[in-house]
C-alpha cells in the first residue's frame, strides 16, 4: 500500500507526484483563485515543495496577489487546465488545486482567506478558522 498523492489535468498530461502528507489546507476566495478553478472558491493544498515531482509542460501565469505577492499559476501545456499555485507568500510550498487531486485524498481545509471577497451564496462552515485578507 502506498501513501502516494496523484494529481492530475483533464486530459493526464500534467501530474503531480509526492509521498508527503499536505502542511497546509486552505479556502480562498479571492477573485484570482474562483477564475483559477471556475468554482465559488479554491480549495488549495499545500505540499513542501522539495517533496512533489511534476511531470508534463507547464503554462506559467504569473500576477500579484492582493498583499502584493508574485504568484504563479501552473496551467497544463496541453488542456490549459489550471492545476498549481507558487506564491512568494509561501516560499517553501507548492500549492495544488484540490479539485485535481485523484481519490483516495479528501482535503479537510478548515482556513477561509480572503474571506472579504467571498461570494454571497457562500456559507462558512462553523468552526472554520476566517481570515478576512491573506493569513498574517
Amino acid at each position: 500500500m502506498t501513501n502516494q498523492i496523484l494529481a492530475s489535468c483533464k486530459c493526464g498530461h500534467a501530474q503531480l507526484k509526492t509521498q508527503s502528507q499536505p502542511i497546509l489546507q486552505l479556502v480562498c476566495h479571492c477573485a484570482d483563485c474562483r477564475e483559477a478553478t471556475g468554482d465559488d472558491f479554491s480549495i488549495i493544498v499545500f505540499f513542501k515543495l522539495n517533496a512533489v515531482q511534476l511531470l508534463g509542460d507547464l503554462m506559467p501565469h504569473g500576477f500579484i496577489s492582493d498583499l502584493g505577492n508574485q504568484t504563479e499559476r501552473l496551467a497544463c501545456g496541453q488542456c490549459q487546465q489550471m492545476m498549481f499555485d507558487k506564491s512568494a507568500g509561501f516560499p517553501r510550498m507548492f500549492g495544488v488545486m484540490a479539485q485535481r487531486i485523484a481519490p483516495p485524498f479528501v482535503a479537510e481545509a478548515k482556513i477561509h482567506v480572503w474571506v472579504q471577497s467571498k461570494l454571497d451564496q457562500v456559507i462558512l462552515p462553523e468552526g472554520a478558522k476566517i481570515f478576512e485578507q491573506g493569513m498574517a
